[in-house]
């Protein structure tokens, strides 16, 4: 689903090179391979997710259409300027703290009138709402409290650290400015809502949930973060919801950004 929206409006042609951001273990870039002649550079951080996107090209058998670099998505290098057509991330410039210079490395590694798609989660109200239920909690519901800290543990629940956590010091509003001002044009952004049920698992399958990427999972933060009688409190309150699927539906949002790069280079004055 993900990689179909971030390459919907990617006009690729035999032959162009799309770099694949952050890749991960390669959703996106594997989409884009099935483009006739398409060429893709996975790119992520992490070299042991750059070996699993190698692996899964392996098993396409179209190792002869991608290459791979270990690169940070706030400069991407070693990647050179002006050698992609397209550059695609999903969930990817999200967890970039400095989000300027992401956006100018991307602008920098496109070629003149070179596209970029992307798909970033938006977790900024849900954070601003963690940040409004925090104090209350204490003494309206002590147990949901308990709830809270782990939530607090993938997401910051303080204005502060709303402002510097790399999740949450943007939203689709702040995606626009950044490619406007790494002087991308045509830029267009569109968010996407969605309402998810909440899924019945096991407890043992709850333990090893983890909120996001990154975060620790819940069998992790009852064991680090919380006392022994609060784990026993937290089991007796909340195994039951996880075992049935009794939570509130959540509501997830997506950002996702179109843009191009110039052409001709735009000089003021």
């Amino acid at each position: 689903m993900f990689a179909d929206r971030v390459l919907k409006r990617l006009p690729l042609a035999p032959g162009d090179v799309v770099a694949d951001v952050g890749c991960g273990e390669g959703l996106v870039g594997l989409a884009a391979l099935e483009r006739p002649g398409v060429h893709v550079l996975f790119a992520d951080v992490s070299p042991l997710l750059v070996e699993r996107a190698r692996d899964a090209v392996r098993d396409r058998g179209a190792l002869d259409r991608a290459t791979f670099a270990v690169a940070d998505a706030a400069s991407l290098t070693p990647l050179a300027d002006a050698s992609v057509d397209a550059v695609v991330a999903r969930a990817a410039l999200a967890y970039v703290p400095d989000k300027v210079a992401a956006f100018a490395a991307v602008r920098r590694v496109l070629r003149p009138g070179g596209r970029l798609s992307i798909a970033e989660p938006i977790f900024r109200d849900t954070a601003f709402r963690l940040t409004a239920m925090r104090q209350a909690l204490e003494t309206l519901d002590p147990d949901l409290a308990l709830l809270h800290r782990w939530h607090a543990l993938a997401l910051p629940d303080t204005l502060d650290g709303i402002r510097v956590h790399p999740l949450t010091n943007f939203d689709e509003r702040g995606l626009l400015r950044f490619a406007i001002g790494a002087g991308f044009t045509d830029v267009q952004v569109r968010l996407h809502l969605e309402q998810v049920a909440s899924v019945a698992v096991s407890w043992d399958a709850a333990l090893a949930t983890a909120m996001l990427p990154g975060a620790p999972t819940l069998g992790t933060a009852l064991a680090e973060c919380y006392t022994a009688d609060e784990r026993v409190r937290f089991e007796q309150r909340f195994r039951p919801l996880f075992e049935r699927g009794g939570f509130p539906a959540d509501v997830r949002a997506h950002a996702y950004l179109w843009a191009v790069s110039p052409a001709t280079e735009v000089r003021s004055g």
